[in-house]
């Protein structure tokens, strides 16, 4: 009998919405762990996904991420693995064979307060016109597996939250606007 491998699922690259090209704020090249969640942003764009919607993991296992954080580089190494992975308490460990591959997990990184940002405030004026860049908009779509679009709703002064259509799980982000004129 086949056992089944444990993973994180290919359709939500969180890795893609990191902020690799930020040399001054190295929190944002990290894909964070914390009450369940994993998010990752580049301070355009902000994804929340469910652990357990984006993982065959049990609730166990992904306790020992709480608190801790992944590059996102590794964090893609780890999803394009064909072998199975274990969560131990300081590392996301790949089995191959008989080869085992270790990923640290990290504390102490600096990290923006995702929630305060997805609560958002109050809407005070409804903005005529606004940017949003296209490119993080397709972005944005990727990480959140949205095969059949996305969903957007005027969350602030300056931003969206973004739902993806047709999905059940509990994955949402945030879009930031632009200054037009």
């Amino acid at each position: 009998m086949k056992q089944e491998v444990r993973n994180f699922s290919k359709k939500y690259p969180l890795w893609k919405a990191c902020g690799f090209h930020d040399d001054f704020r190295t929190g944002y090249h990290y894909i964070s762990f914390a009450n369940g969640y994993a998010y990752a942003t580049n301070s355009h764009i902000l994804v929340k996904a469910r652990l357990t919607d984006i993982s065959n993991f049990d609730e166990q296992d992904l306790s020992l991420l709480d608190g801790k954080f992944i590059h996102g580089k590794l964090f893609k190494e780890i999803i394009s693995c064909k072998g199975n992975v274990t969560i131990t308490a300081d590392a996301i460990v790949v089995e191959v064979e008989e080869c085992k591959i270790s990923y640290p997990l990290v504390t102490g990184i600096k990290f923006p307060e995702c929630e305060k940002v997805l609560v958002g405030s109050e809407v005070t004026e409804w903005k005529k016109e606004f940017g949003i860049k296209a490119r993080l908009l397709n972005t944005l779509s990727e990480v959140m597996g949205a095969d059949y679009g996305i969903g957007m709703n005027w969350k602030s002064n300056r931003m969206f939250e973004v739902k993806p259509l047709g999905l059940s799980g509990d994955i949402k982000g945030v879009i930031m606007t632009i200054m037009v004129n």
